[in-house]
């Protein structure tokens, strides 16, 4: 199940591991509208477009799929790689909470999307 990688490649894959916990946190702490299970829901409901989310709109989503990669990298076990088989029910159910939050927010939520890439930042004069 392991892969011989070089150790760059596992020194690499710890240092991209820190960064993705740091951006899960970040997440957590710039979503207005996280609310945990056990609590009801806020009723005002508010965008998220600072932190992360002024970079990506699926920042959650983004970073679980990544993370499949870089445990393989900092571990060299192939084993995580298999996420990657779950990328294509991430992105439905991305686009499934879009139409949510295009009922929610309307006409800011389309400007957000225009201006935020779905899973990767946008590129600059790029649409």
């Amino acid at each position: 199940m392991k892969v011989n990688l070089p150790p760059w490649v596992h020194v690499l894959g710890g240092i991209l591991f820190v960064i993705n916990m740091v951006w899960g946190l970040l997440a957590l702490l710039f979503n207005p509208n996280y609310t945990p299970m056990f609590q009801p829901m806020r009723e005002q409901f508010l965008l998220a477009r600072r932190g992360p989310y002024a970079v990506v709109r699926h920042r959650r989503y983004a970073g679980e799929a990544w993370l499949n990669v870089v445990l393989f990298m900092f571990t060299g076990i192939w084993l995580p790689l298999l996420g990657a088989l779950g990328w294509i029910a991430m992105y439905h159910q991305a686009r499934a909470e879009e139409e949510v939050l295009i009922t929610l927010a309307g006409q800011e939520y389309e400007e957000y999307c225009q201006r935020t890439g779905m899973f990767f930042p946008r590129l600059k004069g790029i649409h």
